[in-house]
């Protein structure tokens, strides 16, 4: 009997890995005809053309305005005029704005702020207003952005506010205005994909407090989670150095691992890292050190399909790697990997049904609560930067920065096929006719609120990848990859997020945040502040002419 059982094992554990493989091989197709649909041979193409030629985000800023002029489409900004957003209310919110900030006039700024500090007041986040040039938005939406934050600031530093009066005003802005979430979602053979991302958002200033990952996200969002601020810019500037001294020391390079992995390097040599990094913390002392919320999704069981949110809230005595590790248990080598608990006593247990009790198990509905919304309901989130980084649902989604090529109807047509497969894939989950196990890589979650996709840009030659041993350079390479996916979106993320950072800058520091108090000014690099600088001068000029 025992021996039955151990073949009937095995026969499971080859079949898995078989369909990892072969789902691998499907994700690189569909990313690779995803991604040839953006490219083309008129001056639209110059996106991909950036995109492949920059190695930071400076370079990119540059020849990218250096393409608007050469198009002629710089002009575009300049111009308020546009049925994309109500221009007209922007224009007189600024005036008054500035008005009040030059009267000193406190009050009715507060007022006035109190009814419009909104994410997408006007529709100024509408991502079809970011897709016309590559450099930014119309210039009307940057100075109202600019004039909202300089009001915040006076109201943060004048005297004539009472200290009551101050805390009432942020504290409801604070609240009205929302949090945004970097989610970082699936992974695969593109697992360090996510932490380009996180890098560039990092010297942007627009690292968001509250993280969630899942599989290959979940490491990563583990890893930005339990360093503080001032530790960052040592992660982002030793990771791949440290992660490749894991890598290089095993010596298992072979089609074997491919075949049980779907990628020569393995989730395992992250999770190792993550690991070292992470240490024993649980998501309650991770956040008391960072303030920074982590959110672990852990795979749903056969039974109920509903994904189990794990943070400090739901989870708090929860070792953080653990969960990390068992949101990997598509993995063979995760299958068995169990949840730790840290007892009051400092010891470890494996959490049982006896003292810790999964949120959502007993729902089996295709209408059943999913992250994005479970996440939404414990911190505020009205906004998602989402990395997707499950290729298999690339034809089925539309990324909104994409400067397409194609026009009309045939861009209509494109669309129109693609949402056809999502309705066609969301019919089959609600009859009950898509395998639980095929779900995760068929059907995404409905998202509740605002959200941005940030998805990567293959090649079909980017599959020498998995079947090569790695290398430092392997490991840069796909760093660098999530890096290119997010300078697209940078000027629209400044539009819609800057404001909250900002808010939660103030409140830090008047007593609404345990963490350390921090400059209300984000700094950035010299060179990021002399670019600025110069393409203030530019638009000037260009005013004047």
């Amino acid at each position: 009997m025992n021996s039955l059982s151990r073949a009937w094992q095995t026969t499971r554990v080859n079949a898995c890995t078989v369909w990892l493989l072969v789902l691998s091989f499907f994700e690189w197709l569909f990313s690779a005809t995803s991604i040839s649909q953006a490219r083309g041979l008129n001056y639209r193409k110059g996106k991909t053309v950036l995109k492949r030629d920059c190695c930071t985000w400076e370079d990119w800023k540059q020849l990218a305005t250096a393409t608007d002029k050469k198009s002629g489409r710089w002009k575009w900004r300049f111009d308020p005029v546009s049925n994309k957003y109500d221009f007209s209310l922007i224009e007189r919110c600024t005036s008054t704005l500035k008005l009040y900030r030059t009267k000193k006039q406190s009050y009715p700024m507060l007022m006035f702020l109190r009814s419009s500090l909104l994410r997408n007041f006007g529709n100024i986040g509408d991502s079809g207003l970011y897709t016309e040039n590559y450099s930014g938005t119309k210039i009307l939406i940057e100075e109202y952005v600019r004039e909202v934050n300089r009001c915040l600031n006076f109201l943060f530093l004048t005297r004539k506010l009472s200290l009551e009066e101050k805390q009432d005003f942020f504290s409801a802005a604070k609240v009205s205005f929302g949090t945004t979430c970097l989610y970082l979602n699936g992974g695969t053979a593109f697992g360090l994909y996510h932490f380009g991302v996180a890098k560039v958002l990092w010297e942007r200033t627009l690292l968001p407090r509250v993280l969630a990952g899942s599989a290959s996200g979940a490491l990563i969002a583990a890893l930005l989670g339990v360093h503080r601020d001032d530790e960052l810019d040592h992660l982002f500037q030793t990771f791949p150095e440290e992660l490749w001294d894991i890598c290089k020391n095993t010596s298992d390079y072979s089609l074997a691992k491919v075949i049980k992995y779907g990628n020569m390097l393995d989730i395992s040599m992250i999770a190792s890292f993550v690991h070292k990094c992470v240490g024993e913390l649980t998501f309650q002392e991770a956040f008391e050190k960072t303030n920074r919320a982590i959110n672990i999704i852990a795979p749903p069981s056969v039974t109920s399909g509903s994904p189990q949110v794990l943070n400090y809230h739901t989870a708090p005595n929860v070792l953080v790697w653990s969960a990390a590790c068992a949101s990997n248990s598509w993995a063979a080598i995760y299958r068995s990997t169990s949840l730790l608990a840290k007892l009051p006593d400092g010891t470890t247990e494996v959490c049982t049904p006896k003292n810790f009790v999964w949120p959502y198990a007993s729902m089996n509905h295709p209408t059943r609560p999913n992250s994005y919304a479970r996440i939404s309901e414990l911190f505020n989130v009205n906004h998602f930067i989402i990395t997707q980084s499950r290729p298999s649902l690339f034809p089925t989604f539309h990324d909104e920065l994409h400067h397409h090529t194609h026009t009309g109807y045939t861009l209509k047509i494109i669309r129109l096929f693609g949402l056809e497969m999502a309705y066609r894939f969301r019919q089959m989950d609600i009859l009950g006719l898509l395998p639980m196990r095929l779900r995760r890589f068929l059907v995404d979650d409905f998202i509740p609120s605002a959200y941005i996709t940030l998805t990567p840009t293959f090649s079909f030659t980017d599959i020498k990848h998995a079947f090569t041993k790695p290398s430092l350079q392997d490991i840069q390479y796909w760093i660098l990859v999530g890096e290119r996916a997010t300078w697209q979106a940078i000027p629209l993320l400044q539009i819609r997020c800057k404001s909250e950072f900002l808010l939660n800058c103030i409140c830090e520091q008047i007593g609404f945040s345990k963490s350390a108090k921090i400059p209300l000014e984000p700094t950035l690099t010299p060179s990021v502040m002399a670019l600025e600088e110069n393409e203030e001068k530019l638009l000037k000029n260009f005013k004047v002419q």
